[in-house]
């Protein structure tokens, strides 16, 4: 995480990825990170892939977030987030 904007390039891997399932939920969090990186979680599968991550989790607009459950020394981490209208 951090606050600095994205270069579009380095986005390139995920767009392409998320193209494919939401295209215009990438095309938004694209935009919004090319104008800063604030309330974005960027993820690659190794460090050296970290300049141009493969996914994005949006946390902006999130009233709350939950870690909904663990697995256990496997990292993985399932997050659902509270609808601002509720």
């Amino acid at each position: 995480m951090g606050d600095e904007p994205v270069d579009v390039e380095n986005l390139q891997n995920y767009l392409k990825r998320e193209k494919k399932e939401r295209p215009e939920a990438a095309h938004s969090t694209v935009a919004y990170a090319s104008q800063t990186g604030k309330g974005l979680l960027f993820f690659a599968k190794t460090k050296t892939q970290k300049a141009h991550p493969i996914g994005i989790i949006k946390l902006v607009g999130c009233m709350s977030l939950v870690i909904s459950r663990m697995i256990a020394n496997l990292g993985k981490f399932f997050f659902s987030h509270a609808d601002r209208s509720s």
